[in-house]
């Protein structure tokens, strides 16, 4: 052990679940860590707001955790301890809904278990969730919808 990858939402690390999660499995952090927080999130990580420099903030949330940041949003960011960073624009304000971000990390998950690096995994899920969520429709989408439109959305890519 001490490689293996693994995504959990920001506010479960600063309440100490993901960190307990990494000891306890013999894990490190590190790259191979990924973290997911929204702005909220992001606040208990850092100490303060995101900023209007995303790119910036996703960073230093990396390089402070070291781990993989994908930081959500109307621009959603993905940033590693090292500096690189992708940016993603599928997706919007459809998937600030309860559970959204559970699908979001379900994904990252299977993209990792099928050997992806952390930094592309990340955004890769991140586009296909933004994709899904523009496939289910109009305002009300939940994380069901996101769920069940993902094959048809991976389809058109």
């Amino acid at each position: 052990m001490g490689s293996e990858p693994l995504c959990g939402a920001a506010g479960g690390a600063t309440g100490g679940a993901i960190g307990n999660a990494v000891g306890s499995a013999g894990l490190s952090a590190g790259p191979s860590l990924v973290l997911t927080p929204h702005d909220g999130e992001y606040v208990e990580l850092m100490g303060h707001p995101p900023g209007r420099d995303r790119l910036a903030a996703a960073r230093a949330a990396a390089q402070r955790h070291s781990a993989v940041v994908l930081l959500k949003g109307p621009t959603t960011v993905v940033a590693e301890p090292g500096g690189d960073a992708l940016v993603v624009r599928s997706g919007d304000s459809r998937l600030a809904t309860a559970g959204t971000g559970d699908v979001l990390s379900g994904l990252i998950g299977a993209y990792l278990a099928a050997g992806a690096e952390p930094l592309r995994a990340a955004a890769a899920a991140a586009h296909l969730h933004g994709r899904a969520a523009e496939a289910a429709g109009g305002d009300g989408v939940v994380a069901g919808d996101v769920a069940e439109v993902l094959g048809a959305a991976r389809a058109v890519l």
